[in-house]
Formats: structure tokens, C-alpha cells, sequence
């Protein structure tokens, strides 16, 4: 092989050069102290960083989802912490107003108190989060979701929907961030959950119902019942001489009034008059025009459904309170079976604050058992009735405004008047029951939102985790070993002075350095 010299300064050029390239490589490596600077360093080693880095990248992306997430999701606890507080209050308010020393001015100073937790309760509702979107409006975080209307019926409506926005945290959860206001402030089961118990507007006893037992849910909720019912009653004298004939009754329609009498007198009729004679303290009342039947006797509180006629005259007696349970469906009785009796005592007999029981009934077959009672003391007026009928979604709102109304209707009344005692104890009861209701909801949301705020601070502990795996794994593909790379650096320029003393030695080669 001929060597020229072109060849010998070509080749030394060519290794001076690569000696320099390699130089100049290790110095960008150890400047950058990385060791793979182009895909080409490190095939395999490129392609795999580029996928930790994307998985980086997404972790990282989780990691601001998830302080958004505990963010708001703190911001929603600490809203319904403030809204659990303030029906707590409220609750508080509703037992102060049925306090027996209060009279309707007292009751007016807590109805207004009342109406301004109830706007104060508007403003939690209507809470919006750090990035100006509505908390409880569902997916629709522009619309504010609570507006009053002004209605007695629903007095706060819910313009908002049912949905829960959410945020992914993770590769495989996304989590709820939001609850819809409608499931916290109007989706509340009224009663004691599984039904109701109210008194008719028109009762004019003295009874007062308690919120009721469920005592066996099974039962309760047994196919084919229209969980729709009445506790009706009828309060009658236990003597009237002479009877009074088929199809007449004499009822009590005030049985306060009946027990001053002391539960006996002789009603006596003339031409277009009565006349009632207490018996007991020996009091006459009248004449008193009668302008037909049925009539109310002032003072003795009994009603006439047919007129007697001029001259009749009655010795009345006692009383007697039965009720029957009547399917507001069907109209029969639940305890025959068949319809009521249009006048006469009922099935069964009242004694006030003892258990109304849903068993040995009739209907469907004979021992059936609803599974639940309810409670009624004082004393039912003749024709009152109490419903009972499966609980029903009520707001907090309306519970509160209900309150507020019934505790206003004394102050409307005017000075001196009083509301019905009886009346406000059986709207008190149906205010305490709802308010508990209202309570339990709020507190079940809030050990929802905690246990997506626990499961929110996993997720945030895992992907810290993951950005130091991520991170550790790009360190053991692409960083430079520095002891390596020094030594690597030291040869590589032992090489280059190797490299740049041989070419001079061979350039320097020439047949006149011997001539």
C-alpha cells in the first residue's frame, strides 16, 4: 500500500479532529452534567425518558388537580360546617318558642330572628368557590343556585341541577369536587324519615302528635300499602237522655270547654232559642238564638247535626274519644276493613299519651302490622283527624319559614290573642323533627366531603411518591456519572496532545532534513 503524503496529513487531520469532537462532547456532558444531551447518545435511554417525562408531566397535572380539589372541597366543609351551626341555632330558637311563659310578642322577636337566619342561610347556599363558581349549583357553576320566590309552598327555589363536577386526581378517579345544592337544602325527608304525622288545619283539640315509631321497616315498606293514612276521632257524650234517635249525634267539638262544664248539663230548646243549664255549678246560659243545626253550644262545647226542634230538652254526660284508622286511598277503615260509620264511636278508644299502634288491623288480612305507632296527647276534638303518610322531600328553607309563619300568626292576631296552644305545639313538633332531619343531612354530606378530602390526600401522598420515582428514573437514564466523566475527559485530552504531537512528527517527516 502507497502512503502519500497527503494521506499522512489527511488521516492526522482527521484524528485530531475526532480527539477534539470526542473533548468537546465530554465537556457539554459535564457542563450539563447530563450524559445524554441527543436521542443519539442513548437510543434506548432517550425513549425511555421521554416516557417518564410525559408520565411526569401528567403526574404533575394530578398534583395541581388535587390542590384544586382539597382546595374546594375544604371550602365546601367549612360552608357546611357554618350551615350545621346555624340549624343548630334554629333548632335552639324553635325549643325557646314553645316555651309556656312566652307570649306572642316573645314568639314575634324569635320569628324575626328567624327570617334572618333564613337569608343568612340563602348566603351559605349561594357560596361560591375561590375561582367564582357556585358551590351547590351542580354542573351549572355560573348560576346562582338558590332564588326566593315568595310562595308559601316551596318559599326558595333551586335553579341549579343534580350534578357533581369533578376533577381527575389520578390515572383511574376522578373525584367529586361539588355537591348539588338540591340533595343538601331540598331533598330532606320530612317527619322522622320514614313517614309523617301532622294534624288537619281544621282540629280543634287539643291534641298533639308526636313524630311516630317505625318499628319495623319491613313492614312498613310492604308491597301494596298506600302509606297514606288518617287517625280520625270522635269525642261523644257517653250519656244522652233521651237518645238523640238514629242517624242524630251530639259530638264535642271543644273538649276544653266541655271539662269546665264538668261534663254535664241539660240543653233545652225553644221557639227559635236554646238554653243550656251547667248541672254541675248550677249556671244557666240563655235563651240563645238558634238559627238550625248543627249547632255549637257556647259554652259547653257540644254540636248538634240535626235540629232537635222546639221543645226537645237533653240531659248530656261524660265523654267518651275513639278513634279509627281510616287508608286515605281506599276510604275504608283500616281496623274492619270496611267504610267508617257515619255517626257513632269508633273502633277503638282514645287515652291520651298512649302508643296508637298500626297492628291487628284488618286490611290486607286480619292481624296485619304496618310496623309503626304514633303518639297523641291532650284531647282531640270530635272530627279531628291526624294524617300519617310516608315522609316527603321538604327544604330546610320551607321547614324554617313554616316556623317563622306559625310564630308570626299570634303577632298578626294582635295584642292580648294567643295561638292555639295545641297549634303551636304540633308545629314545633313538625319544626323539631325537620330541623333534625336538616342536622343529620348536613352531617352526612360533610363525612362525604371528609372522606374525599382523605381520599384526595392519598392521592396527593402516592404522586409525591411518583415525582421522586419519576424523577430517580431520569437521574439513572440521563445523568452523568462525574467521576466517570473526569477521568473519560483526562484520557480523551491525553489522547488529543497524543493526537497533535504525532501529526507534527509526521508533518515534519522530509528527504532534506538528511540531504
Amino acid at each position: 500500500m502507497r502512503v502519500s503524503t497527503p494521506t499522512l496529513y489527511e488521516r492526522g487531520i482527521t484524528a485530531i479532529q475526532d480527539q477534539t469532537g470526542n473533548l468537546l462532547k465530554i465537556n457539554e456532558q459535564i457542563a450539563a452534567m447530563r450524559r445524554v444531551l441527543t436521542p443519539a447518545d442513548d437510543p434506548v435511554a432517550a425513549a425511555r425518558a421521554m416516557e417518564v417525562t410525559q408520565s411526569q408531566s401528567a403526574n404533575d397535572q394530578y398534583l395541581n388537580n388535587q390542590k384544586v380539589a382539597d382546595n374546594t372541597l375544604a371550602q365546601e366543609d367549612t360552608t357546611l360546617s357554618q350551615v350545621g351551626d346555624l340549624l343548630q341555632h334554629i333548632r335552639q330558637l324553635a325549643v325557646d318558642a314553645g316555651n309556656g311563659a312566652y307570649d306572642n310578642t316573645n314568639r314575634g322577636y324569635i320569628a324575626k330572628e328567624l327570617r334572618s337566619n333564613l337569608q343568612q342561610l340563602m348566603g351559605f347556599a349561594n357560596t361560591t368557590d375561590g375561582n367564582g363558581a357556585y358551590l351547590f349549583s351542580g354542573f351549572q357553576g355560573g348560576v346562582i343556585p338558590f332564588s326566593t320566590t315568595g310562595g308559601a309552598s316551596a318559599p326558595v327555589q333551586y335553579n341549579g341541577d343534580q350534578g357533581q363536577r369533578l376533577l381527575q386526581i389520578n390515572a383511574s378517579r376522578q373525584i367529586p369536587v361539588s355537591d348539588s345544592g338540591a340533595d343538601i337544602f331540598m331533598n330532606v325527608k320530612n317527619g322522622n324519615g320514614t313517614f309523617s304525622a301532622s294534624p288537619a288545619a281544621t282540629n280543634n283539640g287539643t291534641g298533639v302528635i308526636n313524630t311516630g315509631n317505625v318499628l319495623d321497616p319491613t313492614k312498613w315498606n310492604a308491597a301494596g300499602l298506600s302509606k297514606d293514612y288518617s287517625v280520625k276521632f270522635r269525642t261523644l257524650p257517653t250519656t244522652i237522655t233521651p237518645a238523640p234517635g238514629a242517624g242524630n249525634e251530639i259530638g264535642i267539638s271543644d273538649t276544653a270547654a266541655w271539662s269546665a262544664t264538668g261534663q254535664s248539663v241539660n240543653v233545652t230548646f225553644g221557639a227559635g232559642t236554646y238554653t243550656v243549664t251547667d248541672k254541675t255549678h248550677g249556671t244557666t246560659t240563655g235563651p240563645i238564638a238558634y238559627t238550625g243545626a248543627p249547632i255549637t253550644i257556647q259554652g259547653a262545647g257540644l254540636s248538634f247535626n240535626w235540629d232537635p226542634g222546639a221543645g226537645a230538652s237533653f240531659d248530656i254526660g261524660g265523654s267518651a274519644t275513639t278513634y279509627d284508622i281510616i287508608d286515605n286511598v281506599s276510604g275504608n277503615s283500616l281496623i274492619t276493613g270496611a267504610a267508617p260509620p257515619a255517626t257513632g264511636a269508633y273502633p277503638r278508644t282514645y287515652t291520651s299519651g298512649q302508643a296508637i299502634p298500626f297492628s291487628n288491623l284488618a286490611v290486607p288480612a286480619a292481624g296485619s302490622d304496618y310496623g309503626v305507632d304514633v303518639t297523641i296527647e291532650g284531647m282531640p276534638a270530635n272530627n279531628d283527624s291526624f294524617s300519617v303518610k310516608a315522609s316527603t322531600n321538604e327544604s330546610m328553607f320551607k321547614t324554617i319559614d313554616d316556623l317563622a309563619t306559625l310564630l308570626e300568626a299570634g303577632v298578626r292576631a294582635g295584642a292580648g290573642s294567643d295561638i292555639d296552644r295545641a297549634k303551636l305545639a304540633n308545629g314545633i313538633n313538625k319544626a323539631l323533627a325537620n330541623l333534625s332531619n336538616d342536622i343529620d343531612k348536613v352531617s352526612t354530606v360533610r363525612a362525604s366531603v371528609g372522606s374525599r378530602m382523605n381520599e384526595v390526600d392519598g392521592a396527593n401522598n402516592l404522586s409525591q411518591d411518583m415525582t421522586t420515582v419519576y424523577k430517580k428514573n431520569l437521574s439513572d437514564l440521563l445523568d452523568l456519572d462525574f467521576a466517570k466523566a473526569v477521568s473519560d475527559l483526562t484520557q480523551q485530552q491525553a489522547g488529543l496532545d497524543a493526537a497533535q504531537k504525532a501529526y507534527t512528527r509526521v508533518t515534519g517527516l522530509s528527504l532534506f532534513n538528511y540531504l
